[in-house]
């Protein structure tokens, strides 16, 4: 949805899913009473090579692509992201693969400091572990 408004924007890290993962997260994420699947119109870069950052302040590389996202229409209110969302936030990832770092800054840092993050994914990886010896 565009406002004309350069804060509405929002970089993700783009995820090719088959169509047993798509059900699968289908699942997970409550299709479609928590979440709603739609197919919206994306800007897109694709890395030139795979692990490489991507270039965002160069329109010639941008292709214009339809996605799915799953969103939560229901809860626009701003809130912090639960903690096992800010384990697999891939802070670290976005900004390697190319998002730029005043966004994260401005938008993901907001909820999310380093030391949060650092201690929630200290958490997951114990929960992990323990889940694994069952």
């Amino acid at each position: 949805m565009e406002t004309g408004d350069a804060s509405d924007e929002v970089y993700a890290l783009v995820y090719s899913l088959s169509g047993d993962d798509e059900r699968r997260l289908d699942r997970n994420e409550g299709v479609p009473w928590a979440y709603q699947k739609n197919l919206i119109e994306v800007e897109f870069w694709k890395a030139e090579e795979e692990g490489m950052p991507v270039d965002v302040g160069d329109q010639s590389k941008m292709e214009r692509k339809q996605m799915l996202v799953y969103m939560d229409e229901n809860g626009l209110i701003e809130d912090e992201p639960r903690n096992e969302y800010v384990f697999r936030m891939g802070i670290d990832d976005a900004i390697h693969a190319g998002v730029p770092v005043e966004y994260v800054q401005r938008v993901m840092r907001r909820y999310i400091p380093e030391m949060r993050a650092r201690q929630d994914s200290r958490m997951q990886l114990v929960k992990l572990n323990d889940e694994r010896q069952w």
